[in-house]
């Protein structure tokens, strides 16, 4: 489920996010599964770059709690957990980059958050994290982030540049305006200890 849904359906996404993990995590704990929750960077505030695996949780959006609650109730229901705390997961067919393509070849301005920084990783380092948390069975929790961040309005500038677009075309907002809220930092620790597969980096 996504940030925009638990915001606005709050019960129906914590019964997804946080009570289906705790129910599936505790029937596989009774079959001696080892079990891997996906989790976000967004348990933490963004007040600090490099957040560590053991860093109290902070989170201020609705999505980021469920997910703060969701690992604490895997690891409770079951013995072997893994948490694996990604950042933003960047895929190709992200569909806010394809709107700003689209806008930008149309001629269009383009508005992206100026004071919301992610950390991007690509879905295939995302899918080799979670092969290797599962073939090495690892308990505890691991993070995987990009190794800096950037903001909303950082990659559509970029964007706006690689298609020869000119920048002013892409117009910053604040993420107050919009529902949102700003995150001054999306990096999670970097230390072997807490890596899975660091052949990745």
């Amino acid at each position: 489920t996504s940030v925009a849904m638990c915001r606005r359906q709050p019960a129906l996404t914590r019964a997804v996010n946080v009570d289906a993990q705790r129910a599936i995590a505790a029937a596989a704990g009774r079959a001696g599964r080892h079990v891997v929750l996906v989790s976000t960077s967004l348990v933490f505030d963004g007040a600090t770059a490099h957040a560590a695996p053991d860093a109290p949780h902070r989170p201020r959006t609705e999505y980021g709690a469920q997910k703060s609650a969701a690992e604490s109730a895997v690891r409770d229901a079951a013995r072997d957990a893994c948490v694996l705390r990604f950042s933003k997961v960047l895929t190709e067919d992200n569909a806010r980059v394809r709107a700003w393509i689209a806008d930008l070849r149309r001629g269009a301005t383009v508005t992206a958050l100026r004071d919301l920084a992610f950390s991007p990783i690509g879905a295939d380092l995302a899918v080799a994290e979670i092969r290797a948390a599962i073939a090495r069975r690892h308990v505890g929790v691991a993070q995987c982030s990009a190794p800096d961040e950037m903001t909303f309005l950082d990659l559509a500038i970029a964007l706006a540049s690689l298609m020869s677009v000119p920048h002013q075309r892409v117009v910053g907002e604040a993420a107050d305006a919009v529902g949102e809220s700003p995150v001054s930092h999306a990096t999670l620790a970097d230390r072997k200890s807490t890596r899975l597969n660091s052949s990745h980096r």
